[in-house]
């Protein structure tokens, strides 16, 4: 018995591994076709490389996104949503208006989308290791999402920043047009506070599992509106990469 225990453990401990070999050959793969969001991708390539309890599947920085669809209720799947046009960044009013006035959709939504990690775990103790460390930092729509063979487990890890809001419906604008620039900054707003999570999220996971740093969570709640942000953006990112760096 005992020996059964440990052939099939060695065996385990070869299919995740293999598994993780796969997907960080994906994640080569992919940045070199500029596929992988340019503010996680040194956070991405460090911790795969370095981490053997935890590896990643997949991932999104957060974006905000315009989009053509009757109704948000018309998944993807459906062919009744269209990607118009997305951005990992900040956007000016000008870049939406330009994508309206060149498609010129019936129906179109501005939405915010937070950062998304999917994880897979050697074990269900490091999965909810993992987990607790991003809930910690504001990610609370986490979860483990799946169990796969020889205790390998997957946790999704998600922020809450998120908007859904329609421009135009039958081809009516919703929002008036030279009122725009309102939503806009509350979309901006939404996309850098999920990306100041991501920071904190990811100073966390290379103290925990990587050891490399001493990280702090930088505190979000001071952080009122956009242009507050913008205004004290240089402070803001110089305390990020002190903190990075330590």
């Amino acid at each position: 018995m005992f020996l059964f225990l440990l052939i099939d453990y060695k065996h385990a401990v070869s299919t995740i591994e293999q598994r993780r070999e796969v997907f960080y050959r994906r994640l080569i793969e992919e940045a070199e076709k500029g596929l992988v969001d340019f503010d996680i991708k040194d956070f991405l390539f460090k911790f795969n490389e370095k981490c053997r309890e935890v590896f990643t599947t997949s991932s999104c920085s957060g974006r905000i996104i315009l989009a053509e669809a009757p109704r948000l209720s018309l998944v993807k799947s459906s062919h009744e949503f269209k990607f118009l046009a997305k951005w990992h960044r900040p956007v000016v009013t000008r870049e939406i208006l330009e994508v309206i006035d060149k498609y010129r959709p019936k129906n179109a939504w501005l939405l915010v989308r937070a950062p998304i990690i999917h994880f897979s775990a050697r074990s269900l103790d490091v999965g909810l290791k993992l987990l607790r460390i991003a809930q910690s930092v504001g990610f609370k729509h986490s979860g483990v999402i799946s169990l796969r063979e020889y205790g390998e487990v997957v946790v999704e890890v998600q922020a809450d920043d998120r908007i859904d809001t329609p421009i135009i419906i039958d081809g009516e604008w919703v929002i008036r047009r030279e009122n725009i620039d309102t939503l806009i900054q509350i979309a901006n707003e939404a996309l850098m506070i999920g990306k100041l999570r991501l920071v904190n999220l990811i100073g966390m996971l290379e103290r925990e599992f990587l050891r490399t740093c001493d990280f702090k969570p930088i505190e979000l709640n001071s952080i009122v509106t956009y242009r507050e942000f913008i205004k004290n953006f240089d402070i803001i990112m110089r305390d990020v990469l002190a903190r990075l760096e330590e």
